[in-house]
């Protein structure tokens, strides 16, 4: 591997680790492992206090968290041929986290501020509602299709080979990409790291510098303006000084 892609696979993990740092709860972890065949629904009384819930191991098998069941976070991991169904449930950080799963689909009826999905081969994710969709953030992906039951947008077909037609080379593992709606629309875009490696995009940055430079060229505006306006009450100072200085000579 290259320095180049070492420190952007570095980014990506440091990424993730400041992500679960900044959305530290007090929860409990709800384990769902090695799970074969199977069709589980689960309820509030079916999980501990604060659960986060992590699906990991399973393969061709179908996990529903009931509605009005309220979970910390959804953690989804190494699963195979797998469904997993948010129906109408409450996350109560809006996160979800979907790594190394294959040929796997997710249902999701409630709101997702953040769902991160990497590494992972022949993915659906279908959003029963526009609304639920916060940003969606991948890397790595093969076949990812989203879609919107409501038909608020069309299904767009994702992953590594179409952002590559797209934004030219993008690193097989650590490259991200964030989706949301903006201005209406759906906008996928790269993810860049400032020199604090604070995450951003292109667009947000230039947005962001064109304002700073306007408010810099506002306040450079406001300096002179002063500056302009000292020196001409100094001058009318002089020349009212000097007026009054022969009149008393008279």
């Amino acid at each position: 591997m290259s320095d180049e892609r070492v420190r952007k696979a570095e980014a990506l993990k440091k990424a993730k680790e400041d992500f679960l740092a900044n959305n530290k709860t007090n929860s409990t972890t709800f384990f769902v492992e090695d799970k074969n065949q199977v069709s589980v629904t689960y309820r509030q009384t079916d999980l501990p206090e604060l659960p986060a819930i992590h699906i990991r191991r399973c393969c061709d098998s179908t996990f529903t968290i009931a509605p009005e069941t309220t979970l910390v976070k959804v953690l989804f991991e190494g699963c195979k041929n797998c469904k997993i169904i948010l129906e109408k449930c409450v996350i109560s950080t809006a996160t979800m986290e979907m790594w190394r799963s294959d040929n796997c689909e997710v249902t999701v009826d409630c709101f997702l501020g953040t769902f991160q999905v990497d590494l992972c081969k022949e993915t659906s994710i279908k959003y029963t509602e526009a609304k639920h969709l916060g940003t969606l953030v991948q890397a790595g992906m093969h076949d990812l299709r989203v879609s919107f039951l409501d038909d608020a947008f069309p299904e767009f077909h994702t992953g590594v080979k179409q952002l590559r037609e797209e934004h030219g080379e993008v690193d097989e593992e650590a490259g991200q990409f964030i989706t949301r709606v903006f201005e209406g629309k759906l906008l996928t875009e790269p993810i860049i790291r400032l020199l604090n490696d604070f995450p951003t995009t292109l667009r947000e940055k230039a947005e962001f510098d064109s304002a700073a430079q306007k408010k810099a060229e506002a306040m450079e505006k406001l300096a002179r303006d002063m500056l302009k306006d000292t020196s001409l009450s100094s001058h009318r100072g002089e020349q009212g000084g000097a007026g009054g200085g022969g009149g008393g000579g008279g």
